[in-house]
């Protein structure tokens, strides 16, 4: 009796936290580094996870950057951050309840070089969200896959100014030739007057008279007293860090 008592103990002692360290497990997710495009359900046709995984080797070879994607069905609570010294950007795409849900993670020196703005950029550019959520997941995962290696080398900011630069000019020359027209148009409406002042008038000057009205003067107390600011500031390196950065 005394055995089989000791047994049931024993047992409940395994086998419950068993089962409850295999529910925490499914719960989150595992970054597979060693796979660039980690689809066990399949998400992807075998043609589609090849192409995306050539994209991933060229942006491993053009900018210095390691992606990866993995695909899965449900929520997850969390994700087991990868063991990885250099740099990592991990996107997860989830399915649930008939909806795709993308996260961008970030890891190593890429924590540092894709700037929280980047992200956003990143998240909500049309290749990406629209064909995502629209469930043609190998275009929005190329696009991603393109993106994510040229913010890593800051190339998507540089678009930014370009684009910038670019507007303000084509802004400058419809504003000229905007206001171009409208003084030409006044121009024309406008008509010369050609009177003879020296005809039909003329002025005599008898007088002139210079009036003194007084002095004003405005006296401003400094005060001696100095106010001193000071500060210093530092910065910190991303180099063995990452996590979370965003989804929809």
């Amino acid at each position: 009796m005394k055995k089989l008592s000791f047994c049931i103990i024993l047992i409940i002692c395994i086998v419950i936290p068993a089962v409850l360290c295999l529910t925490a497990q499914a719960d989150g997710y595992t970054v597979n580094t060693g796979e660039p495009v980690y689809d066990p359900e399949g998400f992807l046709t075998q043609t589609e996870k090849e192409s995306i995984t050539e994209e991933i080797r060229t942006a491993r070879e053009k900018y210095g950057v390691n992606i990866c994607i993995g695909l899965r069905t449900g929520s997850y609570s969390y994700v087991n951050e990868p063991d990885y010294e250099d740099n990592l950007v991990f996107l997860l795409v989830q399915k649930s309840g008939g909806t795709y849900y993308y996260d961008i993670f970030t890891y190593g020196s890429a924590e540092g070089k894709i700037s929280d703005k980047e992200i956003d950029f990143i998240l909500d550019a049309h290749d990406v969200y629209d064909n995502i959520k629209g469930g043609r997941l190998a275009d929005g995962l190329i696009a991603f896959t393109r993106m994510a290696g040229r913010a890593f080398k800051g190339h998507i900011a540089t678009n930014w100014f370009k684009t910038i630069v670019i507007s303000l000019i084509i802004g400058a020359c419809v504003a000229g030739i905007v206001c171009g027209n409208i003084v030409r148009a006044y121009k024309m409406k406008v008509k010369p007057t050609n009177y003879p002042l020296d005809e039909f008038s003329q002025l005599n000057l008898t007088e002139s008279v210079d009036i003194y009205t007084g002095t004003t003067t405005t006296r401003t107390r400094v005060s001696s007293s100095r106010s001193g600011f000071g500060g210093g500031g530092s910065s910190s390196g991303h180099a063995g860090g990452g996590g979370h950065r965003g989804g929809r």
